[in-house]
């Protein structure tokens, strides 16, 4: 298949070229994964009958549960997840095969199938079944049907040097969204001088793997994932693309200054720890009676400092809606929370998510001058 001239794109002085073909899972390959899933299915079929005659029997409700948990074994064991994301990542859809797709992706993703009681096994042997049989039958469908992504089809979307490719069905206004995000992300990230970073595509899509996330970086395959549906989250896009762009620096351009990025994060974590202890010390700190906060769509007001039976500080709070509805969070997880030495409590649960969320801060003019010095210094 010939690429599309303008699926190329120079990144300039990293002298770095991104082929959009190259990057999507190849026909062979899909077809590779999806015999493999087919004969995964026909095993899993193969006692199908005697199972339902004997759903009485205790010893067959025990081997009907281990051959589910060996069919999932093997899809693990093979990959077949690579079979939706692939799918997702290169071709069209009708929306019910989307979804479709869309789902197994999520349940193949899953990193282990929860235990699954005798009683319940035929009737999750059954289940499990009829489910992969329809994954089977859509994807066969998909495949068939060969409505790949292309250069001239209305699910693409360029964006300079990123090209966005509608994996979800989203309407032109979502679409819309999506590329303004992109485009106040790469503007930033070309301020800074990171403009090497910003190639490939970006699937745009309804399941993205790591929860309720509005993007994450496939470390792997090299690929951005975008959630498709904002629902008035541009702002905060804005800066979770920059991060993920983050851990694409880190991993494509510096991992020969990984130990100058392991140390920042040594050192912050001492001075984190500090902060905290000064925080508790200082009564002037702790949050006030009567201040509030706002958790998700919950606001709560604080009460009191007092001591919880283990000798911890702590300070109650209760929800503003309904005073009724109490609790108390512990000072240091409070302090954890809201300040300390990282720019985000997100930013001191590793050295990779650290320095991602150091980039986005950077980019948006919100790191402290002693930490854009520390990062200016990997970036030279």
């Amino acid at each position: 298949m010939t690429t599309p001239s303008n699926f190329i794109c120079s990144t300039g002085s990293s002298g770095m070229t991104y082929d959009y073909d190259r990057q999507r899972i190849g026909s062979n390959d899909l077809h590779k994964l999806l015999q493999t899933f087919e004969s995964i299915v026909d095993t899993l079929a193969k006692n199908e009958r005697r199972y339902k005659e004997r759903r009485d029997d205790w010893i067959e409700q025990i081997q009907a549960g281990a051959e589910v948990r060996a069919a999932l074994a093997h899809v693990k064991r093979h990959g077949i997840e690579r079979l939706f994301w692939g799918l997702i990542q290169g071709y069209q859809m009708e929306p019910k095969d989307r979804k479709v797709i869309e789902r197994a992706s999520k349940a193949f993703s899953k990193s282990r199938l929860n235990r699954i009681r005798p009683e319940k096994a035929m009737e999750t042997y059954e289940a499990t079944l009829k489910e992969y049989r329809l994954f089977l039958e859509t994807v066969k469908r998909v495949l068939n049907r060969g409505n790949l992504h292309t250069e001239d089809s209305s699910t693409v979307v360029p964006v300079g040097c990123i090209t966005l490719i509608n994996a979800g069905g989203f309407s032109t206004k979502q679409m819309g969204d999506v590329k303004k995000v992109v485009e106040n992300a790469v503007r930033k990230l070309k301020a800074r001088g990171l403009s090497k970073v910003c190639y490939g595509t970006a699937q745009v899509t309804n399941q993205l793997r790591q929860g309720r996330v509005l993007a994450f970086y496939q470390i792997d395959s090299d690929q951005l994932f975008i959630r498709g549906n904002l629902k008035g989250k541009q702002g905060l896009a804005e800066s979770v693309v920059i991060h993920e762009l983050g851990h694409r620096l880190h991993r494509k351009f510096l991992m020969s200054k990984n130990d100058e990025i392991k140390s920042i994060y040594k050192r912050l974590k001492g001075d984190h720890r500090e902060a905290i202890r000064s925080m508790m010390r200082d009564p002037n700190q702790h949050p006030k009676p009567g201040s509030e906060f706002t958790q998700g769509r919950t606001t709560y007001v604080f009460g009191e400092v007092f001591l919880t039976d283990g000798y911890e500080e702590a300070v109650r709070i209760h929800d503003k809606a309904d005073p009724a509805k109490k609790g108390h969070i512990k000072l240091k997880n409070w302090f954890k929370y809201e300040g300390g030495a990282f720019v985000s409590q997100y930013a001191s649960t590793s050295f990779e998510e650290n320095f991602a969320e150091m980039i986005a801060h950077y980019c948006q003019g919100t790191l402290p001058d002693d930490q854009v010095r520390m990062l200016e210094t990997v970036l030279s």
